[in-house]
């Protein structure tokens, strides 16, 4: 069974792929769109966390792509959600539509792709992937923007350096000029919350619940800035209310009325949050109301699937991140059935010892009815964070 995968990608779109993973028993043929129409919030990381389900329920016989030839696929792999995908489907046939085989031609591309993202050699629009293959060090490993040369995590002052370079360029490619009223004063918050996000994914994104590692293995932190007309928000027909309650907010505005928005998505291919600390891979013996008080307790600070001697200095990690979105911040969790978000301005941050204390709403339903997903792979956390507005 052949999937074509339409350019006009949605989250609702993606919810009906997942849904038809979820529900198939066959591996299907996967061919991907030449171009994506558009790059709505957190789109493009929740199209690689569905592939990343595929491939780990086994559902992809074939990856299809739309060229062949070795120029049509450099310029192919720039398309912000190909590389990723196409590393994941590497233990699978990887073909052109005539069915003639490319992987060789994508190997070579793909490494030289990888070495041009690590050192920003690339053209910079609206955004730029970070990349860690756990289960390919040598040739498409872990990036030097969170890794040292003996594959520890660098240090959070380490990061907020190694980091400036991505926002610089996003900033110039938006006439955001670098002053004490824009970048500047936000770059150690927001490093910080990349920091613990992604250490997460180091922490309990990588093995299964096991301890084996994965094989594939993906993790991703995705940088875009957005600087569009806070009308043009409010009126856009793919924005679920959720998210537009939040740009209904008194945030930074430009003379022109422009928001300036950092999106920052950070993605495991791993177990997901649920899973990670129930210690199960399977949550179908868990009602929806367990599974999400289970994601909640992974919010609380010292709580964390990590060894019981160690949970005196872990387990800040998630809820220090609520800390810092905290009354200018809007977070988005997608794991396991649950599609959650926090508005941090109508529900702003309070240090919670019980669960029942914890605010998280259902991202499309925009209250406390939540809807059952279908079980996706990792987890995906986005999350808005607003610029200054002398611009």
């Amino acid at each position: 069974m052949k999937l074509k995968i339409k350019r006009n990608i949605t989250l609702q779109y993606i919810n009906e792929l997942n849904q038809l993973v979820y529900s198939s028993e066959e591996a299907l043929d996967i061919e991907l769109p030449k171009t994506l129409k558009r790059n709505s919030f957190a789109v493009i990381p929740s199209f690689i966390q569905f592939f990343a389900t595929v491939i780990r329920k086994s559902r992809c016989a074939k990856l299809i792509l739309p060229f062949s030839s070795e120029d049509e696929l450099t310029d192919y792999i720039r398309q912000e959600f190909v590389y990723p995908i196409t590393v994941l489907a590497w233990n699978v046939d990887i073909k052109d539509k005539s069915d003639i085989d490319i992987k060789s031609k994508m190997a070579v591309i793909s490494q030289d792709y990888f070495t041009r993202l690590e050192f920003l050699k690339i053209k910079v629009l609206r955004s730029l992937p970070i990349y860690s293959f756990d289960h390919d060090y040598v040739k498409r490993g872990l990036s030097r923007f969170f890794y040292k040369s003996d594959y520890s995590l660098v240090e959070l002052d380490q990061l907020e350096f190694n980091l400036f370079p991505i926002f610089k360029k996003l900033s110039l490619a938006h006439n955001v000029r670098d002053n004490r009223n824009t970048l500047s004063p936000i770059l150690p918050d927001l490093t910080e919350i990349i920091y613990e996000l992604f250490k997460n994914t180091h922490e309990h994104g990588r093995t299964n619940i096991e301890g084996g590692y994965y094989f594939p293995s993906a993790r991703s932190v995705t940088v875009r800035m957005l600087r569009r007309k806070k009308s043009d928000y409010l009126s856009d027909e793919e924005i679920p209310i959720s998210v537009k309650e939040y740009f209904a907010n008194n945030l930074p505005l430009t003379e022109q009325s422009d928001f300036i928005m950092l999106e920052v998505s950070v993605f495991d291919s791993g177990p997901g949050l649920a899973c990670r600390y129930a210690k199960t891979s399977d949550l179908s013996s868990y009602t929806l109301e367990e599974e999400l008080n289970i994601t909640k307790e992974c919010l609380l600070k010292h709580r964390t699937s990590s060894d019981a001697y160690l949970s005196a200095v872990k387990g800040e990690g998630l809820d220090k991140v609520m800390q810092l979105l905290d009354k200018k911040g809007f977070l988005k969790i997608r794991t396991g059935r649950l599609n959650l978000f926090r508005n941090f301005i109508s529900d702003p941050y309070e240090e919670s010892a019980k669960v029942e204390e914890i605010v998280l709403k259902d991202y499309t339903n925009n209250d406390l009815n939540y809807v059952e997903h279908p079980h996706v792979s990792g987890t995906l956390h986005t999350f808005y964070y607003p610029i200054g507005s002398d611009i």
